[in-house]
């Protein structure tokens, strides 16, 4: 997942969005300094409280797309 960070940093097209809502309003825990090694880093949606490891990277263009989505499931 870092290797996926890292990636996103020099892409300014892409962003992870919560699988559940569809909202870009996330958190990563724990912090860098905080984190153990070998630690995976959790992700969490600040608007539905959805906790995971894997969030999708999307284009920013298809985040509406993204959401329409979801509301059919």
């Amino acid at each position: 997942m870092a290797e996926v960070d890292e990636f996103l940093k020099n892409r300014d097209d892409l962003i992870r969005v919560c699988p559940k809502c569809g909202s870009i309003t996330l958190k990563q825990t724990p912090k860098p300094w905080e984190q153990k090694p070998g630690e995976a880093v959790r992700t969490e949606c600040m608007l539905c409280s959805y906790k995971g490891v894997d969030f999708p990277v999307i284009k920013k263009t298809t985040v509406q797309l993204f959401r329409q989505k979801l509301k059919k499931k």
